[in-house]
């Protein structure tokens, strides 16, 4: 108990060095106890929006100080901190420890807690204007309020400042991590010395479980800081307070960058059928998670660390390939990314600025070629590429479907040298600027289109390089084909090792996003440019619904790298 009203102190004496406030507000709950708020200045500026940090205490003490966070109102201009105070649920004497923390607990994030906090934020609103969003800080159980908090409410929340819990949620089970809460920012450390468990029996030491909270965040896409301190046992860190600050710092940063974010991602994220959606906020090293879907589609670099750019319609941010590195998901773990079947139907659509369209030819898909000229042995599903002036798309977006996987075959089943299911555009692909690109397959029809626009483009065998009966006359009704839109109507090939294992011993493609594997290599046409973001649907979008995702996309406001 003596260390518990030593960290008690410590909270407050960092409250108290050196810090000067104009404003101390103490305000009362219904239960009785004291909340403190910490502002910059004694009256509110009305041109400004104040970012709210609530400091949450450990057992035993208050939310003076608002453990250690009130100084934060002094270092910003634009912060004011609340300390709520917590009581812990009474137990019955002589009655035995449950096995697990009490649900109305506040290390839980229990409702009567959840409540105080939900009024003392909106009595503290009437008179600041703050940010939709808040940035929860705690130490020890302060922590473990933190956290849950955040996974309970993930729309309240830009950050978790999170230190030394006795507990922590996990993948799976009833205290589960919520990864509708990937768009948090986390921080989190404990000493190595924290050798102490704050949680029922059988729960993992502090320090282990902060590390294993940390990994397992980061194995969602979250995006999360993890420091140790050496030679710390239970007890405030010197660097804990500047991590705190830091959050603080990069939630500010992060919120201005959404701010001029030029597109609307919510406008992807309701289309339905999203399977997959990336935005490329991450961090080079970092896996790039999908947003808005049931599966996370962890797109992990190939290559080395892929850069991350500042500029992005969705992100604020984008990724930055040079032709020697790409993305991919393994086959394995494709999941819903796997389309195929005779009936499927797959759209695709990505924002891009392209480099050298004379190399510059994948932007994504499971499209695995083989090793060149009548390799038979790939397992091509779907894939948006470009410049293929082989069958008339040179320059021009030529969004593919293969049913075969391998090359196309012919009604008489005779074999072309090459896959030539493809659409191909009217208009170039723009090189050097931000413009949309995508692709619907109903299970009949390609069609590609360019800036949101599917630009009807008929067949000219001889200038399109498509004189072949499979191009003039084994298209609907024993017409042609078309180029945009083009007839296709065989479905999405499907990879099954029981019948394929001979003849495609490469198994079923990886999805990969600018880098594809064809003529032996995957590196011999990976695209140069920027991936601003990329979603995939499983079904064919209507012509209002591309045109829409290119609005949502609004590249005119996007600038290039020389700009």
């Amino acid at each position: 108990m003596k260390s518990l009203f030593l960290r008690a102190a410590l909270c407050i004496a960092l409250f108290n060095a050196g810090s000067v406030f104009a404003g101390e507000t103490t305000l009362n709950d219904d239960d009785g106890s004291t909340a403190w708020l910490y502002t910059p200045t004694e009256k509110p500026d009305p041109a400004k929006t104040y970012w709210l940090v609530v400091g949450v205490h450990g057992v035993g003490t208050n939310g003076k100080g608002a453990c250690g966070a009130a100084y934060l109102a002094k270092a910003f201009d634009d912060v004011i901190v609340l300390g709520p105070s917590f009581g812990q649920p009474k137990r019955v004497e002589g009655a035995p420890r449950p096995p697990g923390m009490p649900r109305d607990s506040y290390q839980m994030s229990g409702p009567t807690h959840e409540a105080k906090l939900a009024a003392l934020i909106a009595e503290v609103g009437k008179t600041w204007k703050l940010h939709p969003k808040i940035v929860v800080h705690g130490f020890s159980a302060g922590a473990q309020f933190a956290h849950r908090f955040a996974f309970k409410h993930p729309e309240q929340v830009a950050g978790v400042s999170a230190h030394s819990g006795g507990s922590w949620a996990k993948l799976e089970g009833d205290d589960k991590i919520n990864p509708a809460a990937k768009s948090i920012l986390f921080a989190v450390s404990c000493g190595e010395d924290d050798n102490g468990s704050g949680g029922p029996p059988g729960t993992a030491t502090r320090i282990d479980g902060a590390k294993q909270f940390a990994e397992n965040l980061k194995s969602l896409g979250f995006t999360v800081e993890l420091r140790t301190w050496p030679g710390v046992a239970h007890d405030f860190a010197p660097g804990l307070m500047p991590m705190t600050k830091a959050l603080v710092e990069k939630v500010r940063a992060a919120s201005a960058r959404s701010e001029t974010a030029a597109g609307d991602r919510a406008v992807i994220e309701e289309t339905p059928g999203l399977v997959a959606f990336w935005t490329f906020a991450e961090e080079a090293g970092q896996p790039r998670i999908s947003n808005g879907t049931q599966e996370k589609h962890s797109l992990t670099e190939v290559g080395g660390p892929i850069a991350r750019v500042e500029g992005g319609p969705f992100s604020g941010y984008s990724a930055e390939l040079n032709g020697k590195q790409y993305f991919k998901i393994p086959y394995a773990e494709t999941g819903d990314l796997n389309i195929s079947g005779k009936d499927a139907q797959v759209s695709m659509f990505a924002v891009v600025l392209i480099r050298d369209l004379k190399q510059s030819r994948t932007i994504a898909g499971m499209w695995s070629e083989g090793k060149g000229k009548d390799d038979d042995s790939g397992t091509r599903q779907y894939a948006m590429l470009m410049n293929m002036p082989t069958y008339g798309g040179a320059r021009q977006l030529v969004p593919h479907i293969s049913s075969e996987g391998g090359v196309t075959y012919r009604a008489d089943g005779s074999k072309f040298p090459w896959c030539a299911d493809y659409a191909a555009s009217r208009s170039e692909v723009p090189e050097d600027q931000w413009c949309s690109l995508g692709f619907t397959y109903d299970g009949k029809y390609i069609r590609a289109y360019v800036n949101g626009l599917m630009e009807e483009r008929p067949l000219d065998p001889a200038k399109d390089k498509r004189t072949d009966r499979y191009f003039t006359t084994e298209g609907p009704g024993g017409k042609n084909r078309g180029m945009n839109p083009y007839f296709h109507g065989r479905g999405i090939f499907n990879y099954d090792q029981a019948v394929h294992a001979l003849t495609k011993p490469g198994g079923g493609a990886d999805f990969t996003v600018g880098a594809r594997y064809a003529v032996g290599t995957m590196l011999g046409e990976a695209t140069k440019g920027r991936f601003g973001g990329l979603a995939v649907f499983n079904r064919a979008l209507t012509d209002a619904e591309m045109n829409r995702l290119h609005d949502a996309a609004n590249i005119a406001t996007l600038k290039g790298p020389d700009q």
